[in-house]
């Protein structure tokens, strides 16, 4: 009995102790769990809200002053004259961006970021085409890859892989468009992707070819069709839904703006050339789809809308040699010559007005007109073309004909306030 008592005592505390043992050994496994899953946790909270991330690369401060486009272009970088569209999603452009305290400037393959005119980043390897920049980063392409930049964190995502070239136009809600050519073709097709469903599809449209207008309003695409002489062009709205054009007026002249909803282009009288056509100035405003005429029709050469407000327009035109801004009244249709000028170029808006160049003698001078009082200020002068200003710098370009080469600079023009 004495034996039996024993040998039951004894097993019973062997497992008594395999119990403990065991129990010891599951509470260390679930705090190591608990340990990667906060890690896990923190690392994704740490890398801020990007796109679905294919392939991610980090970039640091690089504060070495390289600009140089070592393209081999000898022409001045190709704006698209006339044309204003800062929506609500992202502000466009071919070298120069500027929004929400953030400024890019691309040169060839190569992008430098600046933050409130310090620099922040630069990005090889950039496509040498027009980019987006939204609110918290930049929207471009590298080789067959379309890329956004997080400004947060610093983190290149690329969004989509392609088989073909491409160059961003922008992007409607959770839609991304961008164009693709084959073989320097004059001709192009648009691609609309989606980031939500990661899938993407080749939009049926006419005219995409030459010198092809393109503006975003309210979340939606318009352009003018393409041409490659001086005739008037049809303007149409692309709806995303079905993936084709519609087409909104027959005749236009260049140049196209925006404000809020309302988006505002110049409809020729007839289809002919745009030096003999007479134009009216039209306001469509695209949720109703209703057109109005703010302004008689004219024979003034050149009106293309550069900038729009709450309540005015402003064109550009050349009468009788003289070229001009002219601001008209949305709501009376009255009209003042509020700048004139040399070789007159919108710049980029401001919060009271816009900037514009005026060039002449090899010298460009930017100036800031002030809607709310109607003064013009000169802001400083640059040795080139102007792509934009920011944070008191103005960033200008000039051709080395030694080099083959645009060169950029930045000059530091917060004197001339």
């Amino acid at each position: 009995m004495g034996e039996r008592k024993n040998t039951t005592r004894n097993s019973e505390s062997r497992l008594v102790n395999g119990l403990i043992i065991t129990a010891a050994i599951l509470s260390i496994a679930m705090v190591a769990v608990l340990a990667v899953l906060i890690i896990t946790i923190v690392q994704k909270n740490n890398a801020g809200s990007t796109p679905s991330a294919k392939t991610a690369k980090t970039y640091g401060v690089n504060t070495e002053e390289a600009l140089e486009d070592t393209s081999e272009e000898s022409q001045p970088p190709q704006r698209e004259a006339g044309i204003t569209d800062s929506s609500s999603l992202f502000t466009p452009g071919s070298v120069f961006v500027t929004r929400g305290g953030w400024t890019c400037l691309r040169m060839g393959s190569s992008m430098t970021i600046y933050q409130k005119g310090q620099e922040k980043y630069k990005i090889s390897g950039v496509n040498d085409c027009n980019f987006f920049a939204a609110d918290d980063g930049v929207y471009y392409t590298k080789d067959f890859d379309f890329c956004y930049f997080s400004y947060a964190s610093g983190l290149e995502t690329v969004i989509m892989k392609s088989r073909e070239t491409l160059c961003p136009l922008g992007m409607a809600g959770s839609r991304f468009l961008l164009a693709s050519s084959q073989d320097d073709s004059m001709e192009f097709h648009i691609i609309m992707y989606d980031k939500e469903t990661e899938s993407s599809i080749t939009l049926d449209l006419p005219e995409l070819w030459g010198d092809v207008e393109k503006i975003f309003c309210n979340d939606r695409l318009y352009y003018i069709g393409g041409r490659t002489d001086v005739s008037t062009r049809p303007l149409y709205e692309v709806d995303l839904e079905k993936g084709r054009a519609v087409q909104i007026d027959p005749a236009c002249g260049t140049g196209l703006s925006s404000y809020g909803s309302k988006l505002y282009y110049c409809s020729a009288e007839s289809a002919g050339s745009l030096t003999d056509s007479a134009m009216t100035l039209v306001e469509l405003d695209t949720e109703t789809d209703t057109k109005t005429e703010i302004t008689p029709s004219s024979f003034s050469q050149l009106q293309k809308p550069v900038w729009a407000s709450d309540g005015y327009v402003y064109v550009l035109s050349q009468d009788n040699g003289k070229e001009l801004i002219t601001q008209w009244n949305i709501d009376t249709g009255s009209k003042a010559d509020v700048i004139t000028g040399h070789s007159l170029a919108f710049i980029n808006s401001a919060e009271d007005g816009f900037y514009y160049s005026s060039y002449a003698s090899e010298e460009a001078t930017l100036y800031l007109f002030k809607e709310s009082t109607g003064d013009i200020v000169e802001i400083g002068k640059a040795s080139g073309i102007i792509a934009g200003y920011s944070d008191g710098y103005i960033y200008y370009s000039v051709y080395n004909d030694e080099k083959q080469v645009r060169q950029y600079y930045r000059e530091n023009a917060s004197h001339a306030f």
